[in-house]
């Protein structure tokens, strides 16, 4: 029996088209990187930021509104009517206040030197107690 030595053509090499794959690929991270961007804003639940009612975006509190001022210091101590207060005396007087006055606004005046993280906390301490009664006063200029 002979053996023939034929010769075997050359098999086609199979052949792989990546660009429809790249193009599912970019469009894919495309849509992460935009929905990423989209979500990095921190958002409050229950929070309307203000509008722009005065010059410069702040609302004046009317002069016949009954308001209960309450103070803290740069050495983070709560002041109100000229006596240091702990929380929960400040939370009892707020509770008095709103329970007596119907209209009435609390405010705080913090110290400008502060940090924000520590106002904020004691804001949302009061905005527990007094819902949207509860103001920050700031200084004009």
């Amino acid at each position: 029996m002979a053996f023939r030595n034929r010769a075997r053509p050359a098999a086609a090499l199979p052949t792989v088209n990546l660009v429809p794959m790249m193009d599912v690929l970019m469009s894919v991270l495309t849509f992460f990187v935009i929905t990423s961007m989209s979500l990095t804003g921190e958002q409050i639940a229950r929070v309307t930021l203000p509008g722009n009612p005065g010059e410069n975006g702040t609302t004046a509190i009317p002069d016949n509104v009954e308001q209960l001022m309450i103070g803290l210091t740069k050495d983070e101590q709560i002041i109100l009517d000229g006596q240091v207060l702990t929380e929960a005396e400040m939370v009892a007087a707020i509770e008095a206040f709103i329970a007596a006055h119907e209209t009435g606004i609390v405010v705080l005046s913090a110290d400008r030197t502060l940090p924000y993280a520590k106002i904020a906390a004691l804001l949302n301490v009061m905005g527990q107690v007094g819902g949207d009664r509860v103001s920050l006063a700031i200084q004009r200029g």
